[in-house]
């Protein structure tokens, strides 16, 4: 009942932080503590969510890559916390394997020739 005869009077903008956390019984350095915890995580998540679908669609796009598609796309980022975010949600690239050239085919029908060094020894 306290609380309704202080808030009565007052309308939604006329609160500060001080009254609010004086309301809800939070010290002031403990508000903005866990604002600065929480903040930047809320800004990150449409960028996290972007960053996703992009590496999910293109298994082999790397951070730099996907750092110059968001740039194209109006987004302000650095290629350094896309390769945090990438890291944290494991999503790094898929690496190609290499290409091998065949050389050798072991299983054919032709004469072998024998190896006629393999014998020897060598003496000067």
């Amino acid at each position: 009942m306290v609380i309704e005869k202080m808030t009565t009077g007052l309308s939604q903008g006329e609160f500060n932080i001080d009254r609010m956390c004086w309301l809800a019984g939070v010290s002031r350095a403990s508000y903005y503590r866990h604002w600065l915890d929480s903040a930047p995580r809320r800004a990150e998540t449409g960028l996290r969510d972007l960053i996703q679908r992009i590496a999910l669609g293109n298994a082999h796009y790397g951070y730099r890559r996907i750092a110059a598609l968001l740039r194209r796309e109006g987004w302000q980022v650095n290629h350094k916390c896309i390769l945090r975010i990438m890291c944290e949600d494991n999503l790094l690239f898929l690496r190609a394997s290499p290409f091998v050239p065949v050389t050798t085919n072991s299983r054919h029908g032709w004469q072998v020739v024998p190896n006629l060094a393999r014998g020897m020894i060598l003496n000067g």
